[in-house]
């Protein structure tokens, strides 16, 4: 059994005491260096990854994604669909929970607050697709895939720049986060 994890980060704060002795029993530990790919795009998932220290990047291509930290969990697309939508790589020296997949989707299957964590995303895609399927009506979103939803690239802004200057860009890429790189730091 691996120490340290925390049941109070969702979406594990949904789980039932049981359930989370039954995960607590069930973890290993990854290591990873600085640059390795964790999980390949395509690549299928046999475990949840929790950050513990480090970052992951999650990336298509040369578009940089999002950047994880601990306590964020990646990949359930995959563990769900089958195969990584994104590439992840470890940015720098990164330690991870693994929770094993066969045991993910049983708690899936058995724990509907929980699983509800895992489908939001699909959700979030779904609405987005809606806002951008105006004018074509309400039917073309409903028939169209998850994989079509996928999320625009990120912003990446300086950080010598004004606050006022980054909200600009934000707005202009209708987003409300961006990354800021400083440095080789992002």
């Amino acid at each position: 059994m691996a120490s340290g994890f925390d049941p109070h980060n969702p979406p594990f704060d949904r789980l039932t005491s049981q359930e989370i002795e039954e995960l607590e029993a069930a973890l290993d530990i990854l290591y990873v260096k600085p640059g390795d790919i964790i999980l390949a795009r395509g690549e299928p998932a046999d475990a949840l990854h929790v950050v513990i220290k480090g970052q992951v990047e999650a990336r298509e291509g040369e578009a940089l994604n999002a950047v994880l930290g601990p306590k964020d969990s990646f990949d359930s697309r995959a563990l769900i669909q089958g195969a990584a939508g994104e590439e992840f790589r470890a940015a720098e020296e990164t330690l991870c929970h693994l929770i094993p997949r066969g045991l993910i989707l049983s708690l899936i299957s058995r724990n509907a607050g929980f699983a509800a964590f895992f489908y939001s995303e699909v959700s979030a895609k779904l609405n987005a697709g809606l806002a951008n399927q105006r004018g074509q009506g309400f039917e073309s979103v409903l028939q169209a895939r998850v994989r079509e939803a996928m999320r625009g690239p990120a912003l990446t802004i300086e950080g010598e720049l004004s606050l006022a200057e980054a909200g600009r860009r934000m707005n202009q890429a209708n987003i409300n986060a961006a990354f800021v790189r400083d440095g080789e730091r992002t």
